[in-house]
């Protein structure tokens, strides 16, 4: 059987990370810039943005909106994409270092009981119906030899936390006598949907509806 899971941003301020749009914003909005430019531009975001943005979407959403104030040349072009180039650094920067807060290793026991359960956990969360679907597959698939389930983990976070505790996992199942002779399964390694650290991370509008005019709908802007 294959489990996907798809996680995001709860799954790292559960993990005691501050990660939020709210505290990532703080940050940024008290961040010195040397450029005249980007600090105008600073300013036109959070106009944008006003005081009852909440999430990471309502960041993304200004950023778009927020294009109707540039020139529609390749100037504007250039002074949104130092706007979003620096944005982009310092979420980064910021993200680097939350990443680092992270006490895996410290939570060994916790993280190792919990992967045991997820399948448990799983099926705790469906409906009568699903859980009977479920039942239903399993005993439909051919039985393989050796045949263990698989677990994919899709998120949407830039950290890697989760790809720290699942190198516990891994390492556990190597290195360490598990109660029970727990079948672990087959880990896959995580698909990171916006990027991670250390790589080009994403961010930006879902859709060109997201951009209030043809500003950034051009072949130039879709290739920079």
């Amino acid at each position: 059987m294959n489990y996907t899971f798809l996680l995001g941003n709860g799954f790292d301020l559960s993990m005691g990370l501050r990660t939020s749009y709210r505290d990532f914003l703080r940050v940024y909005q008290a961040a010195p810039s040397n450029s005249e430019s980007i600090r105008q531009a600073k300013t036109a975001l959070f106009d944008q943005l006003g005081p009852r943005a909440e999430l990471w979407a309502d960041l993304e959403r200004a950023l778009g909106m927020l294009s109707s104030r540039f020139p529609h040349n390749s100037e504007g072009l250039h002074q949104f994409y130092s706007l979003q180039n620096d944005l982009v650094e310092h979420l980064h920067q910021y993200f680097l270092t939350e990443n680092s807060r992270a006490q895996v290793a410290a939570h060994q026991e916790e993280i190792l009981q919990a992967f045991a359960n997820l399948r448990a956990t799983l099926r705790e969360h469906l409906t009568p119906e699903g859980r009977q679907s479920l039942e239903t597959l399993r005993h439909t698939l051919p039985v393989r030899q050796n045949n263990h389930d698989a677990f994919r983990f899709v998120t949407f976070n830039y950290t890697t936390v989760l790809d720290q505790c699942l190198a516990l996992v891994t390492r556990a199942r190597r290195e360490l006598s598990l109660p029970g002779q727990i079948d672990w399964g087959h880990v896959q390694d995580v698909l990171h949907i916006h990027g991670t650290m250390g790589q080009r991370i994403i961010l930006g509008v879902d859709n060109l509806e997201q951009i209030p005019n043809d500003f950034g709908k051009s072949e130039e802007l879709k290739l920079g």
